[in-house]
């Protein structure tokens, strides 16, 4: 059996002391070098998101809401003439037009649909006797809308209660700022004309181009 134990001039090998390691500062990489890093490693650079998109979406969500509910109650009103939003709202143009009527083109524009669909409508409220075609006294060759008696008729006898009955319902919201949510529902309603799904679009490629640039 082999003895490990010292012989008596055994003694510890001295040992060479180690230098003491070597502190490294590590490189700290700046904003752009990070920025530089994520696009190397395909990675999307985020942007912190702008409070200001949710409160904004809200609101609109909530115009959408008010808004169904306001055409809900109208739907009942118009029901009482046998009219629908459409139609109250053919009839109120033309008549603003007074003699001179308005084409179809022009009706098309201010119902923002096609002349084909608008066709249908013209044919059917021509049946229910509301409006009816004419030679324009201008152009001969042109055919505007005009109301019948009938209705004539029905456009009086609607607009007799409905500015009442939509100021009863908005003191029934209790509004305290009445006459400045008016000024401001009309000052958006302007703006939203020159709004298309185009807008939305570039606005949405803006924002990349500037996240990416950042």
């Amino acid at each position: 059996m082999t003895d490990f134990r010292f012989a008596a001039d055994d003694s510890i090998p001295s040992v060479t002391p180690i230098n003491p390691p070597v502190k490294v500062q590590l490189h700290q990489p700046t904003s752009h070098e990070a920025v530089l890093e994520h696009i190397v490693s395909h990675e999307p650079v985020t942007r912190p998101e702008d409070p200001r998109d949710e409160s904004a979406a809200r609101l609109v969500d909530n115009l959408l809401e008010i808004s169904q509910k306001l055409r809900g109650l109208l739907q009942q009103h118009y029901n009482e003439f046998d009219l629908n939003e459409v139609r109250y709202t053919v009839l109120q143009f033309i008549n603003q037009t007074k003699e001179a009527g308005c084409s179809q083109a022009e009706l098309a524009d201010k119902l923002q649909q096609s002349e084909s669909s608008v066709s249908t409508l013209i044919e059917r409220m021509k049946n229910s006797d509301l409006i009816y075609p004419l030679r324009s006294k201008q152009d001969r060759r042109k055919r505007i809308l005009v109301l019948t008696d009938h209705g004539r008729e029905l456009l009086k006898r609607i607009e007799d209660c409905h500015a009442m009955r939509m100021r009863v319902l908005l003191e029934k919201l209790q509004l305290s700022y009445g006459h400045e949510l008016v000024a401001a529902v009309q000052e958006m309603n302007e703006k939203l004309e020159g709004v298309s799904g185009a807008w939305f679009k570039q606005i949405t490629s803006d924002r990349n181009e500037s996240s990416q640039a950042a």
